[in-house]
C-alpha cells in the first residue's frame, strides 16, 4: 500500500524461521510413524520408499541410530526384502524389484548400520548388467543416480570403492548434459531434478576422490573427479532467477535442487530468503509438505540450508557470543555433549544449556564439506 513500507526480517529472524520449518517437518515425520505390536516401524501404509526417506531424514536431524524408532524402521525394511531369481538362478535381494526402492533401502540401511547388504548390491549389479554396455540402470538418469549413490554410501566395511563400472557410469551420465542451448546448457536431459541428482552424485565422488578412496583409478582421473561440473551448477542457479517460483512447483524436486547446490558449496546467498519463503508457503498447518517423501526431503534441504547459513555467520567472531547466549537461554538445563571441529562449528537453536555453575555447555553439530 502507498505510504507503507515492508520490513525485511533480520538474518537472525530469518534463521529462526528456517529452524522452525525444520522442527515442524521433523515433528510431522515423528507423528506419521506407525508402530506395530512387534515394535516394527514404517511410514505411509507400509511403503518401502517412504520409510527409507523418513529414516534418512531422522538420522540427518540427529535422531539416535540406536533408538527404537530408527531400529524398528530398519527391522521392518529388512522384513520386506524379496529374493530375486531368474530361471532358478539367485540374482540377489531387492525391495519391490525396483531399483529406486532398493537403492533407497540400501542407503538407509548403510547410513544406520554402518554395514552393507551384499545380496542387495548383487541385485543392483544384476540390473545394471542387463544393459548390454553395463553403463547405467535401465537407461534412466534417475535410477542410475540413486543406484550409484547407494553403492557409494559408506558401509564401514571397506575403505575404498573399487567399482570397475564407476567411470563408465559417470561417463554415460556426463553425456546426458546438454551443451547446445543457451537456456538449457548444463542441464541433464532438460531436467532440474535430474541435474540435481547428478550434481549430488558428483559431489560424493569428488569427496571420495579427495579422500584417496578411489585408489584403483589413475591419478589424473582421480584429480579430474575432484572437480564439480560447473555447467550443471550454472543451470540450477539460472533456475532460481525466474519470478517468485523456485526451480519447479514440486516440493521434492526443489528440495533436491537446493541440497545439490548447498552440498557442492555453490548456493547463491541472495536467494536464501526466496527459498525459505517458498517452502514456508507450501508447508501445512501440521508441519508436513504432503507425503512423507516430500516432508523428509524438504526437512533435509531446509536443515542443510540452516547449517550453511550458520557456518557462514559463525565465521564472523562477533556473532558467536550472541548465538551462544541465545541458544543457552532456549535450552532446558541438563547435561550436554560437545563436539568440535577445527574448521566449522555449528550451533543450532535449543542445543545448549547453562549449568548451575554458570558455565554454558553447547551441543556443537559439525557439518563437514
Amino acid at each position: 500500500p502507498k505510504g507503507s513500507s515492508v520490513t525485511r526480517p533480520t538474518p537472525l529472524e530469518s534463521q529462526e524461521a528456517l529452524w522452525r520449518l525444520v522442527e515442524r517437518a521433523a515433528g510431522s515425520i515423528y507423528r506419521e510413524a506407525q508402530i506395530d505390536s512387534r515394535l516394527r516401524v514404517y511410514w505411509e501404509e507400509m511403503d518401502v520408499r517412504g520409510t527409507a526417506y523418513a529414516l534418512l531424514s531422522l538420522v540427518k536431524f540427529g535422531q539416535s541410530k540406536d533408538s527404537l524408532l530408527v531400529q524398528g524402521g530398519i527391522t521392518w525394511l529388512l522384513e520386506q526384502l524379496n529374493t530375486e531369481s531368474v530361471a532358478g538362478n539367485h540374482k540377489g535381494d531387492s525391495w519391490e524389484a525396483q531399483v529406486w526402492d532398493t537403492a533407497l533401502g540400501l542407503t538407509a540401511y548403510k547410513r544406520v548400520k554402518g554395514a552393507t547388504l551384499h545380496e542387495v548390491e548383487r541385485y543392483l549389479d544384476y540390473v545394471r548388467e542387463l544393459n548390454h554396455r553395463a553403463v547405467n540402470w535401465h537407461d534412466e538418469v534417475w535410477e542410475t543416480c540413486f543406484a550409484m549413490t547407494a553403492m557409494l554410501e559408506d558401509s564401514g566395511t571397506t575403505s575404498t570403492f573399487d567399482y570397475p563400472w564407476l567411470l563408465k557410469c559417470l561417463e554415460w551420465l556426463s553425456r546426458q548434459i546438454r551443451h547446445d542451448d543457451d537456456e538449457r546448457d548444463g542441464s541433464v536431459q532438460d531436467s532440474f531434478h535430474y541435474t540435481a541428482l547428478y550434481l549430488r552424485l558428483r559431489c560424493r565422488v569428488s569427496q571420495l576422490a579427495g579422500q584417496g578412496r578411489l585408489h584403483h583409478l589413475p591419478s589424473q582421473q582421480r584429480s579430474d573427479l575432484q572437480s564439480i561440473p560447473e555447467e550443471c551448477v550454472g543451470f540450477l542457479v539460472r533456475g532460481l532467477e525466474k519470478d517468485e517460483h523456485l526451480w519447479t512447483g514440486e516440493v521434492w524436486a526443489n528440495s533436491y535442487c537446493l541440497m545439490a547446490l548447498i552440498e557442492c558449496n555453490r548456493f547463491p546467498v541472495e536467494y536464501e530468503d526466496k527459498c525459505i519463503n517458498w517452502f514456508a508457503k507450501h508447508v501445512s498447518s501440521g508441519g508436513d509438505f504432503g507425503s512423507v517423501e516430500d516432508t523428509s526431503l524438504a526437512g533435509e534441504a531446509l536443515y542443510a540450508l540452516y547449517c550453511a547459513r550458520q557456518k557462514r555467520r559463525l565465521r564472523d567472531p562477533a556473532n558467536f557470543d550472541e548465538l551462544l547466549e541465545k541458544a543457552a537461554m532456549q535450552r532446558p538445563s541438563g547435561d550436554a555433549g560437545v563436539i568440535m571441529d577445527q574448521e566449522l562449528i555449528v550451533v543450532p537453536p535449543r542445543l545448549a544449556t547453562r549449568r548451575p555453575t554458570g558455565d554454558v555447555v553447547v551441543y556443537l553439530s559439525v557439518e563437514t564439506q
